[in-house]
């Protein structure tokens, strides 16, 4: 059909046949709005009436804003022992337990762990940094922003410090065949272990790849599959269940509220830290069920 052609009834006649499908409401809405978007772009460009778009369904066309699956939102996170076990188990390649440490104790969305690099990483000088030391958040993925576009500081877990430390000094070395410069990524794709699609030897990761390997890693270590983002929600509700305080940590983990007295508050580095420093979060040794150790595996303090 041509641009002008779509009349609404078109528009509620597609939104009925993505409910008709069993789509998800977030799913539906998502496609509406792409499609509400592309009409306002062609009326900033000019190349369509101003006055006239097609999308002026309402909740009773798109249906109620709800999850598709009930009551899933409670079990879409990690048991304080199964990410322990996640970060720890020998089983699973250093890197990604790595990764693991950054998306659950640093609280990060996939972006913002695959874009960051080791010059973003402040390690406590005894000065205005301390006592923990501090992850600058400026980016998600290459792209130069945040998905909030609002750069912000995350203190460093005691665990996820020593097992940055041991990646640094030793693990990313031996797979780069160089030490790290502040401008390498602190994550980036190791070698290939099979003969399937190549990623980039060294290149930024991608969530769907980040998801496939949590699977993986899940299968290996006997846990039940989540998302990936599901690591930041274990970040975030250890914080609350150890005793952080819920609006003081929102400024490390999305920048604070949108009220004009946070416009105007800077929160000293010592009270963001004290949100994090208290979680209860230990390194196991060996392997998740048999208890068997490998040697030199998993040495950091508890």
């Amino acid at each position: 059909m041509k641009f002008e052609e779509v009349r609404p009834k078109h528009v509620k006649d597609m939104v009925a046949k993505l409910r008709a499908a069993k789509k998800a409401p977030r799913t539906v809405r998502n496609v509406y709005w792409t499609l509400k978007a592309m009409y306002r772009a062609a009326q900033i460009d000019d190349v369509a009436s101003p006055s006239y778009t097609p999308c002026i369904l309402t909740k009773n066309e798109l249906g109620k804003l709800a999850d598709a699956k009930s009551n899933w939102r409670t079990t879409a996170k990690f048991e304080r022992e199964e990410f322990e076990w996640l970060i720890s188990d020998a089983r699973i390649p250093k890197d990604r337990r790595v990764m693991y440490a950054l998306l659950g104790l640093g609280m990060l969305r996939h972006g913002e762990v695959a874009g960051l690099r080791w010059g973003n990483y402040h390690q406590p000088n005894g000065a205005d940094i301390k006592p923990l030391g501090r992850l600058v958040i400026a980016t998600s993925y290459d792209t130069g922003r945040t998905k909030t576009r609002v750069e912000r500081w995350m203190p460093v877990h005691p665990v996820l410090a020593a097992m940055l430390a041991e990646w640094r000094l030793a693990g990313w070395p031996r797979e780069f065949g160089r030490a790290p410069g502040p401008d390498d990524l602190i994550v980036p794709h190791t070698k290939p272990m099979n003969r399937g699609p190549r990623v980039e030897f060294g290149g930024m990761r991608s969530d769907h790849d980040t998801y496939k390997r949590l699977h993986i890693d899940c299968d290996a270590v006997g846990l039940r599959h989540r998302r990936v983002h599901d690591l930041r929600r274990t970040g975030i509700t250890l914080a609350r269940e150890d005793g952080a305080d819920k609006d003081v940590l929102r400024f490390c983990t999305h920048g604070g509220p949108e009220d004009i007295m946070d416009v105007y508050t800077s929160l000293g580095w010592s009270k963001l830290c004290a949100q994090v420093a208290p979680i209860v979060v230990k390194r196991r040794d060996g392997t998740r069920g048999t208890g068997a150790a490998e040697p030199g595996e998993n040495t950091g303090p508890a």
